[in-house]
């Protein structure tokens, strides 16, 4: 048994690049590239279509998000279900009342840098703040001294950038490792004996994904199998880009 993974591009395919203005690609219509491939997966003979992770850095963390506030739409695949979401310094709007979000009752987890001036951490705190009002299984880790982008060894500490100041930070990356593999073990490896288990990531740049869920975007670390996983054993699955 082990984690497959898909990556889904919604830039590329459109002949886009980074970073598009919303009226060229807006964020609900990466959300329906999510759909797309989770209907996909759900046809695959090893994927079991019950226990999917959506996950995301950034603008495709804040689409992950999206997914799940959109889970109610007509769109979704009938027969897939989404097991967590999980949301890397995700880009979450300023000006929303969050507590009118209607989230399904699943794990939602964020991972959040405290110096992240790019998608700051009062925004995600009240995002949290307004689903746990509401019994919404939500949870956010937060990492000192870790700016945007904190999990990516190819850049210095500090890099300033015209969205503001991004850096890698070794042992917040290291933390944040150990607190998506604590999400996956309570979450995602339930039955995996049973069934093959499918992790979904949404592309974000270049930046490095925690490791025991998905790699992301084009310089990832390599995927790692659950303990005891034979390599013939992996399977495919789903995400939405940046």
């Amino acid at each position: 048994m082990g984690v497959a993974t898909f990556v889904v591009d919604s830039f590329s395919g459109r002949g886009g690049t980074k970073f598009p203005r919303e009226e060229v690609l807006s964020r609900r219509g990466q959300v329906l590239d999510l759909y797309r491939a989770l209907a996909l997966l759900t046809t695959h003979p090893r994927i079991d279509a019950r226990r999917i992770a959506l996950m995301g850095c950034s603008r495709g963390g804040g689409v992950a998000i999206l997914a799940a506030e959109s889970v109610r739409s007509p769109h979704f695949p009938p027969n897939a279900d989404v097991a967590a979401y999980l949301a890397v310094y995700p880009t979450l709007p300023s000006d929303v009342d969050f507590s009118s979000w209607q989230l399904p009752a699943r794990p939602i987890r964020l991972f959040q840098g405290l110096l992240d001036n790019v998608t700051p951490v009062d925004i995600a705190r009240r995002f949290v703040a307004a689903q746990r009002a509401k019994g919404i299984d939500v949870r956010m880790f937060e990492y000192p001294n870790a700016r945007h982008v904190f999990d990516n060894p190819a850049l210095p500490p500090l890099v300033e950038t015209r969205i503001g100041t991004i850096g890698y930070n070794g042992l917040a990356a290291a933390q944040a490792v150990k607190d998506n593999e604590e999400v996956a073990d309570r979450n995602l490896w339930t039955e995996v004996r049973s069934s093959c288990l499918g992790v979904g990531c949404v592309e974000e740049s270049a930046s490095h994904v925690v490791k025991s869920a998905a790699c992301v975007a084009n310089s990832c670390h390599q995927s790692q199998d659950r303990q005891g996983a034979r390599p013939d054993d992996s399977a495919v699955t789903p995400g939405a880009s940046g």
